[in-house]
């Protein structure tokens, strides 16, 4: 049996959810009226219900964000929501919150979302052994430890390969809801992590100033797709309810394409939807937004995975500056730069500078200001007016194929089968006659069904099954295309996938015997939850009073003591000189820095004793 591989993609509004159906997403994720990890994804079940009937007709499927914590208030309102979003048709519900599980929720698929800290076999095992149809993984996940996970468990695993990166485990990052009270939990994180930060010795002597160094370059794990799903994993997804249409036109329709021809090449595994998808662009990735790219932990830790002068969009390399004149730059590149062109560099201090590009004239670029550029400063493009403009006016289109036959007696039948198999047959009765040129009857007959207007099919193939062809006039032709077309539509859509699948009530324990704050246990229905499972809830999760008091408000996988080259897995010979980093600092918030070799995370406490501590230079 062929393994199914799904490509998922997400989606911030209905218009750009159908534009990720139509470049290639087998299925999308969207956030509802509230509720969903992106406060500010909304969306109505009216939009949601046409999203899912457009998703549908390709066989994709709608999945519905539901993965904040919940209090006790919310718990009613989100669990509404749930079923209203099975009697749309959705397909599957994204969830954090264990309250909404004893609650009571719809028998549909229900994902556990990255948010839950998936990290362990043990709590993967319990997931799946309480009803859950899928798990997210973790980003900084290992293909090693993604075998692992696929050798011990049956259930159904997801895995992020492309976007923006958080720096924190997700479900364990509480310094937003800390210092501003918009909790990551909540779905309004403030992004602390973008922000610039001072490192700081044991001393609080300055080891690096004024640095981005827990912003994370953005994930892009296009040359490991066969490895990911050779390791177990059946979803691929894409980062981004946030992210504008032009960026999941050409993300997604670049991973539709290296998905289609890795499946060309492996007959074990086939796409999870149907029709082919007809881009009007070349893709390519280097050319939307982006904070430059990383493979994170995949085959293994990397040391630089910070974009540390910048969290903004760094774009595709273009070339390095060969002259500098008064009010303009030459630039040592091959590629075509264009008036309106945004271009950057990093000057020598460590800052990220940018320009808009006023005019070329052969090797010069000339712009407003160029302070601070320098003969050997390597030039980026983050803005590419001409591919812009390519994405805006691109006329994309996904088709399914079908077969037609047609049979002339006394009547005209017509069967129409698609690619998935769906079939409907219809007879007209009014009378025709013979055509008396047959060859151009036939003729008009395959152009006119060749033209499937604003339908999603496409003529493979039109088989006539009789000797005899009648004359056809071209509106009736027409007529009779878009009958049979409809018919085979509604068949489409109206099938009915068997995933029906409900939670189970049990008493399987969880991994975890004494609750503790990263449990994220917020109301008394998920304390309910884990008290069933053998869990002693004593306390609680830290949004359910504020509490952030001697609680890490990070664990991550980046290091900075790897980071700096302070960490043991280095030889003696090649550990830096620096002091080991000790405590981040910005403006008046100075946090510490504790180190757990053995598990090989940071986690950062904040240090209100050191708030009005005077830094030495």
């Amino acid at each position: 049996m062929q393994q199914k591989i799904e490509l998922l993609a997400p989606a911030k509004d209905i218009e750009i959810g159908m534009a990720t159906i139509r470049h290639g997403a087998d299925a999308v994720y969207i956030g509802g009226e509230s509720f969903g990890a992106r406060f500010v994804a909304s969306n109505s079940f009216e939009d949601i219900e046409k999203l899912v009937k457009y998703a549908h007709q390709y066989q994709a499927k709608i999945f519905l964000t539901l993965n904040t914590l919940l209090y006790d208030e919310e718990i009613l309102p989100a669990q509404k929501m749930a079923f209203r979003a099975y009697d749309i048709g959705v397909d599957a519900l994204i969830i954090q919150d264990f309250g909404l599980i004893e609650a009571g929720l719809p028998p549909m698929p229900i994902h556990a979302s990255t948010q839950m800290h998936n990290f362990s076999v043990e709590r993967i095992n319990f997931l799946e052994k309480i009803g859950f149809s899928r798990v997210v993984l973790p980003r900084e996940m290992s293909l090693e430890k993604i075998q692992e996970i696929r050798n011990n468990t049956n259930i159904d695993l997801e895995y992020f390969i492309h976007g923006a990166l958080c720096v924190s485990y997700s479900g364990q990052c509480y310094m937003s809801a800390c210092n501003g009270g918009r909790s990551a939990n909540k779905g309004s994180c403030a992004q602390p992590c973008r922000l610039p930060y001072d490192v700081l010795d044991k001393n609080m002597q300055i080891i690096d100033e004024n640095k981005y160094i827990l912003s994370l370059k953005d994930l892009n794990l296009e040359n490991n797709l066969d490895k990911i799903i050779e390791s177990g994993i059946s979803s691929l997804k894409i980062e981004g309810r946030l992210k504008s249409l032009p960026y999941v036109k050409n993300i997604v329709g670049h991973y539709r394409q290296l998905l289609d021809r890795f499946l060309e090449g492996n007959s074990n595994y086939k796409k999870t939807s149907s029709g082919s998808v007809s881009l009007s662009f070349t893709p390519n990735p280097n050319k939307t937004f982006n904070r430059s790219y990383t493979e994170l932990n995949i085959n293994g830790r990397s040391a630089e995975i910070a974009t540390i002068n910048s969290p903004k969009s760094l774009g595709a390399f273009l070339g390095k500056v060969i002259s500098v004149g008064q009010n303009y730059i030459e630039i040592d590149t091959q590629e075509t730069i264009l008036n309106g062109d945004g271009l950057c560099f990093v000057d020598k201090k460590g800052n990220l500078e940018g320009f808009v590009v006023n005019k070329v004239n052969f090797s010069h670029i000339y712009a407003d200001s160029f302070s601070n550029c320098f003969v050997g400063a390597k030039i980026f493009r983050n803005k590419d007016v001409d591919f812009g403009r390519q994405l805006n006016s691109e006329r994309t289109q996904r088709t399914i194929s079908v077969v037609i036959q047609f049979e002339f007696k006394e009547q005209i039948n017509i069967t129409a089968t698609d690619e998935d198999g769906f079939s409907v047959c219809l007879t007209f009765y009014e009378k025709y006659e013979n055509a008396v040129q047959t060859e151009k009857a036939k003729q008009n007959i395959i152009e006119q069904f060749s033209k499937s207007g604003n339908t999603i099919f496409l003529l493979h193939k039109l088989i006539f099954l009789s000797e005899l062809i009648p004359f056809i006039r071209i509106a009736d032709l027409n007529k009779i295309r878009r009958d049979v077309l409809e018919q085979l539509l509604i068949k489409r859509t109206s099938f009915k996938s068997e995933d029906s699948i409900l939670l189970i009530n049990n008493d399987i324990k969880y991994p975890e015997k004494q609750s503790t704050p990263e449990l994220n246990i917020i109301n008394s229905y998920s304390k309910s939850f884990f008290e069933k499972h053998g869990v002693e809830v004593d306390i609680m999760g830290a949004e359910f009073n504020q509490d952030y008091k001697n609680l890490a408000l990070m664990t991550t996988h980046h290091c900075l003591k790897f980071a700096y080259g302070k960490c043991k897995q280095f030889s003696e010979s090649l550990l830096s000189q620096v002091n080991d980093p000790m405590f981040i600092r910005h403006l008046d918030n100075v946090y510490k820095l504790e180190f757990d070799c053995k598990k090989c995370v940071m986690q950062i406490y904040k240090q209100d004793n050191f708030k009005n501590c005077k830094i030495i230079d």
